[in-house]
């Protein structure tokens, strides 16, 4: 047998290091901010303005790159989730079989002879399968740690004092709708005589932030079955089965034993049928996919299951 013990899993190592530069660039360009607030009394309102403004529009803009690039990496991550639930499942069976094939043997149905031969395939099989899992984890794992601090698309240089300032009336403009990560600058005269008004610099939107505040929250209540009343905080990958491997075990004949996952990406929960025997409901019609909003009721097998954000 050849030595696994260097098991490795393909990985997108380009998209790392692109993701990984744009990391450091923002982490540059917010430094600098900090920077402009501390040095600010040091320039004219409007130098200070200027150049506030021309890092903001940096931030926004490498802020969108970095999202991009969250983008191809949720569907790395998408595809690693589900090789890890084929391959854990493939795992436990065969953990099972050599669990029934000792107790046979601690039954006196199987001599040592015979239960060495009839157990050496599924070790085998468990010390390979363990290895290539831990190989996807660790890959899982770097792709995670890139996004763990979900607050880089947050920005805390704000000026207390630019939001108090009262400037002299003027027409109102329409309100503009907010879009991640992509706010457009209005165009300013820095030079015009109305010296008395400090144009107030466009910052990144929050609303990843509000979005990643909400997610943290999410949520599965078992509202019907046997496990009434048990709540589950949502992971990255929550996956529900009747094996003892699932993050939600349910213990249910008309239950598969990889039955379902709820995938996180972005802010959305996906929940998708892993092919099971029954299938899975949402809101009482059969789903093979489907992105999950406040209140949905999910039904595997005799459970009915809630979606709280």
């Amino acid at each position: 047998m050849d030595d696994q013990s260097d098991i490795q899993f393909p990985i997108n190592q380009a998209l790392l290091e692109e993701a990984s530069k744009i990391k450091q660039e923002l982490s540059l360009i917010k430094e600098r901010i900090d920077k402009i607030e501390a040095k600010k009394t040091e320039v004219s309102p409007t130098v200070y303005q200027k150049v506030k403004q021309d890092y903001f529009n940096k931030l926004n803009e490498i802020q969108s790159a970095l999202l991009e690039k969250k983008t191809d990496i949720d569907k790395e991550l998408s595809g690693l989730y589900e090789t890890r639930s084929k391959v854990s499942e493939n795992l436990e069976q065969h953990k099972e079989e050599l669990e029934e094939i000792k107790f046979r043997h601690d039954l006196g149905e199987y001599d040592d002879k015979a239960f060495a031969e009839k157990s050496r395939e599924d070790t085998e099989k468990i010390t390979k399968f363990e290895k290539v899992l831990s190989a996807i984890n660790t890959n899982i794992s770097r792709y995670e740690a890139l996004f763990a601090d979900e607050e880089m698309f947050s920005s805390e240089n704000t000026e207390p004092s630019l939001k108090k300032h009262k400037a002299k009336p003027q027409k109102a403009q329409p309100a503009k709708e907010d879009t991640d990560y992509d706010i457009a600058a209005e165009e300013k005269n820095y030079f015009s005589p109305e010296t008395d008004k400090i144009a107030q610099p466009q910052e990144p939107s929050s609303e990843f932030t509000k979005k990643t505040t909400l997610t943290g929250n999410a949520r599965i209540i078992v509202i019907e079955g046997e496990q009434a009343g048990q709540e589950y905080k949502m992971k990255k990958e929550t996956t529900i089965g009747r094996a003892n491997t699932n993050t939600i075990v349910l213990k249910d004949a008309k239950v598969s034993r990889q039955h379902a996952v709820i995938k996180q990406t972005g802010a959305d929960f996906i929940v998708i049928d892993l092919n099971s025997s029954n299938g899975v409901s949402v809101n009482h019609e059969r789903v093979k996919e489907h992105v999950l909003g406040d209140g949905d009721q999910i039904q595997i097998g005799d459970h009915v299951m809630q979606f709280k954000l």
